[in-house]
């Protein structure tokens, strides 16, 4: 939702969704240094958090951060006036919000880096100024969260970050959250626990709705959710071949 332009288009598709007696929920995403840009000189340049060679990418000015806090703000506005019943802000899989999280690729010496509570400021403006947004709707509009767990590399984000992260966002707070699993039983690796993280997560919020995702393909893993109290349950949505469908399990 980068501009009013796409609020006609997009209203079709939440009127079509609407009479198949759904909900639409739109993902809020900055791609951050996953995004790179052709430069006046040809250059391939990226930006995220902090300068980098590989891949290249110039650090986000304090100005900047402010221009793109407002932008999801924009993009909430947008996703209101298309129709949508909500907004799920992208806090996962390497794009910005994690950039920002993460030791690996923050390291800045702003008041943007460093200690863990300068870490997520980013991720809490933006989703107070999407609530702020959210709060002007007439009618129900939830403001969702989707976060990977931790990362697999030594020194990268632990999943004790995310869990406080979690719980500032139920604060706020959020309608629900989601977490970005490779599959829903998977074990912590930055957290010595004998139980799933899905199940962490959920004990250490249970005031929020959480939605799960990963290998989830049969009724058996449905049971096993419901008995760990998980209310929602994701599954990878995608266009494969021109086709729209289901896709495998990431």
């Amino acid at each position: 939702m980068a501009g009013d332009d796409m609020i006609s288009g997009l209203q079709r598709l939440t009127t079509t969704i609407h009479q198949q007696g759904a909900r639409a929920i739109l993902q809020l995403v900055h791609a951050g240094q996953r995004a790179i840009v052709v430069m006046p000189d040809d250059q391939w340049v990226a930006r995220g958090p902090s300068s980098s060679k590989t891949p290249p990418t110039h650090a986000l000015s304090v100005a900047q951060l402010a221009m793109i806090i407002e932008q999801f703000g924009q993009a909430t506005r947008r996703a209101m006036a298309a129709g949508f019943d909500g907004v799920e802000i992208h806090g996962a899989n390497h794009f910005l919000l994690q950039q920002f999280m993460s030791p690996l690729t923050n390291r800045r010496t702003d008041s943007y880096g460093g200690s863990l509570v300068n870490r997520l400021r980013l991720p809490i403006q933006i989703v107070r100024r999407v609530l702020q947004e959210a709060q002007s709707s007439q009618r129900p509009f939830v403001v969702g969260y989707r976060l990977s767990p931790e990362e697999r590399l030594t020194g990268g984000l632990e999943l004790s970050d995310q869990l406080f992260l979690m719980r500032c966002l139920a604060a706020l707070p959020v309608d629900y959250l989601s977490l970005s699993l490779h599959h829903y039983w998977q074990l912590p690796l930055t957290l010595k626990s004998p139980r799933p993280t899905a199940v962490l997560a959920k004990r250490f919020i249970p005031q929020v709705p959480l939605m799960v995702a990963g290998k989830v393909v049969s009724s058996c893993d449905l049971n096993q959710l419901a008995d760990w109290q998980i209310e929602l349950v994701g599954r990878y949505f995608g266009i494969h071949n021109g086709r729209v469908g289901y896709s495998r399990e990431k």
